[in-house]
């Protein structure tokens, strides 16, 4: 989960290195686009990796599946204020000052969490949410 807020150079390498094998992998040129294999192969991409492991822990979030205190990391919007509105039990975002605070594992995790689609947020298990939303980026690829 903290790798994937690093600098787009230190994971650029990495994710060439991925391309690479799945091309290897469908025996296509060097330079073919690689989305299509991913997609092809049921396979995510590091970005999308990363994206899964943050959705996963808000997911356990959610579901008070966490350790006490990484419960303690995020407020509920209907602790901040009494409106009822869609997003009332989606966790509070306080507003950052810096660059590098909104790159952050803890805000990014909760910037996912407000993109992924209420059927998939409905899932009764960790690993039926796993699955639900890999096919949902899958199906963004």
């Amino acid at each position: 989960m903290l790798w994937g807020s690093t600098f787009k150079s230190v994971i650029q390498p990495l994710q060439i290195q991925q391309n690479k094998i799945v091309r290897i992998i469908r025996n296509v040129s060097y330079n073919a686009t690689s989305r299509p294999i991913y997609k092809s192969l049921n396979i995510l991409p590091i970005d999308n990796l990363y994206k899964m492991e943050l959705a996963k822990f808000m997911y356990c979030h959610s579901k008070h599946l966490l350790p006490k205190p990484l419960l303690k990391l995020y407020t509920a919007n209907r602790e901040i204020h009494c409106h009822n509105t869609r997003a009332i039990n989606n966790p509070h975002i306080p507003r950052l000052n810096t660059k590098q605070a909104t790159k952050s594992c803890i805000y990014t995790a909760s910037q996912i969490w407000f993109t992924i689609p209420e059927n998939v947020k409905d899932a009764k298990t960790v690993k039926s949410f796993v699955g639900k939303y890999k096919t949902e980026l899958i199906s963004r690829l």
